[in-house]
């Protein structure tokens, strides 16, 4: 999920689009990297087993934190925070 696939139709409701990289999940762990950068849960970045919708989730936090900042999060090279999103441990 990213902002860029997100719309309105003509009564304000938010349709998704561009599936391009989906996967289907049957409660299952997933490991796959998979996803834009940026919008990805630090244990997929840090190339960690995960859970399907709360990285999903995830995502939808920081499509929530552009619409209402105008900015990306995680972006302050010398925060933390960037620090994890970033971490490539290959």
């Amino acid at each position: 999920m990213k902002l860029e696939n997100a719309f309105l139709d003509s009564n304000l409701t938010i349709k998704v689009a561009d599936f391009g990289l989906m996967k289907d999940y049957n409660n299952d762990v997933l490991k796959t990297k998979i996803g834009t950068e940026g919008y990805m849960a630090p244990e997929i970045n840090l190339h960690k087993t995960y859970d399907g919708p709360p990285v999903d989730i995830f995502a939808c936090g920081v499509m929530l934190f552009m619409m209402a900042t105008g900015n990306q999060p995680f972006t302050k090279v010398g925060d933390g925070w960037h620090k994890l999103m970033k971490k490539n441990p290959v």
